[in-house]
């Protein structure tokens, strides 16, 4: 964060007094190399069986995404840490909404969609009510690479429901003592 009060005020010690990061303006995640990136994702009904979504870094790319924002047309639970989804449809990449970058330029970080047994639902963790633009705090996944950990599962709270989800966060490449503790 030093960088960005250095790179913005020139200052290199302290956050000039009135300056608040947390209330960065979006443009700043240039300077803090930030990705800004949004997904738009789906799946149809399926009698007896829950949507699952899954974010997750590609393996090795050594990125941290933070999704932000979602909004989805079903009540949907929001969970960090969880296992891979087993049998995943093969993943998409999220569209960065870097201008800079060219159209349709993709991040990193990817999503998979599953269709799972209403028995294997796991708890819930944070929920997000239907068709309600919704700020997150932090939901933050590791580096990509052979671990499951650090993945962000969307999931829906009823069966048999046709699901769309929108997505809205950032990735960046962790620095080297960010990586140490991964």
């Amino acid at each position: 964060m030093r960088e960005v009060v250095t790179v913005v005020f020139g200052a290199e010690e302290i956050t000039p007094p009135g300056i608040i990061l947390e209330a960065d303006r979006p443009e700043w995640s240039l300077v803090k190399r930030e990705r800004l990136w949004v997904l738009r994702i789906g799946l149809g009904a399926l009698a007896a069986n829950f949507n699952k979504f899954l974010l997750q870094p590609t393996q090795g790319s050594e990125a941290i995404s933070v999704l932000t924002h979602i909004l989805s047309d079903q009540d949907t639970f929001v969970g960090i840490g969880e296992a891979v989804v087993p049998s995943a449809a093969a993943g998409s990449f999220v569209v960065l909404r870097d201008g800079r970058r060219g159209l349709n330029a993709r991040g990193v970080t990817r999503s998979f969609t599953k269709q799972e047994v209403a028995l294997t639902n796991s708890d819930s963790h944070l929920l997000v009510k239907a068709n309600i633009f919704t700020a997150l705090p932090p939901f933050i996944t590791s580096k990509g690479g052979p671990s499951n950990e650090g993945v962000i599962l969307i999931e829906s709270t009823a069966v048999n429901l046709a699901q769309n989800v929108y997505l809205a966060g950032y990735e960046r490449i962790a620095r080297k003592e960010e990586l140490a503790d991964l």
